[in-house]
């Protein structure tokens, strides 16, 4: 295929440095409210920046396991 995912890396690293800094240690301990809280802790210059990080969240707590993706629906962050 060739694709490239350095785009999505960054963003997920991103989000480990942060949950690192929030002293999260299980899954369970990531809620609506602390991804928002990190969505807030980086602004973005463009709809479109903020945009693909709000993708990258979502596809991959979709990816991580599909029964816990609805628990992130109940805010506007995913």
């Amino acid at each position: 295929m060739g694709k490239r995912y350095d785009n999505e890396a960054a963003a997920l690293q991103l989000l480990d440095h942060y949950v690192l800094d929030q002293q999260v240690e299980t899954l369970e301990a990531i809620t609506p409210a602390l991804l928002d809280a990190f969505l807030d802790s980086r602004p973005r210059a463009s709809a479109r920046s903020y945009n693909h990080l709000l993708s990258v969240l979502r596809r991959f707590f979709r990816w991580l396991d599909p029964e816990v993706s609805p628990r992130f629906r109940r805010q506007n962050s995913l």
